[in-house]
């Protein structure tokens, strides 16, 4: 199993599903660094935090009590997000950085749509399994379930 996961590793290039993935994406320190972005969000407080800031996020005293956190939390939430390289601060507003931005943009909306649509896509996979319907409908069907174009 080891030597597995060595010859895994030490493989040039590597195909995960249909994704075409570079040693250099697979390296030790870009793993590290995802790892420690996802432990950031995987903080309610803090992927609460992350998408408020999507609207730009007021520094003020006040600014605590309006999220329902104690003054601590949200301090220590706001650094951590800012520590990942997610957000950052201007003219006391938080915002995104361009990063934040890709990843709230590219995989919080289309998780939180995928949570609020979770029936769905549940009927979604069950069509898939009946072969009722061509690879073409069922993603077809699955934008219009996420509120994507098709």
């Amino acid at each position: 199993m080891q030597n597995l996961g060595r010859e895994f590793a030490n493989s040039a290039n590597n195909v995960i599903g249909d994704i075409f993935v570079s040693q250099e994406l697979l390296s030790t320190e870009t793993v590290t660094s995802a790892c420690k972005l996802f432990s950031v969000l995987s903080k309610s407080d803090a992927l609460m935090l992350f998408i408020r800031v999507k609207q730009g996020l007021r520094s003020d005293s006040n600014s605590p009590n309006q999220t329902g956190l104690t003054r601590k939390k949200y301090y220590t939430r706001l650094r951590n997000l800012v520590d990942a390289g997610l957000i950052q601060k201007r003219d006391n507003i938080y915002t995104h950085t361009t990063l934040g931005s890709l990843i709230y943009e590219n995989y919080v909306t289309i998780v939180l749509q995928g949570i609020k649509n979770f029936k769905q896509i549940q009927m979604i996979d069950t069509l898939k399994q009946s072969s009722l319907l061509s690879s073409d409908e069922i993603t077809n069907l699955m934008n219009v379930v996420l509120n994507k174009k098709a």
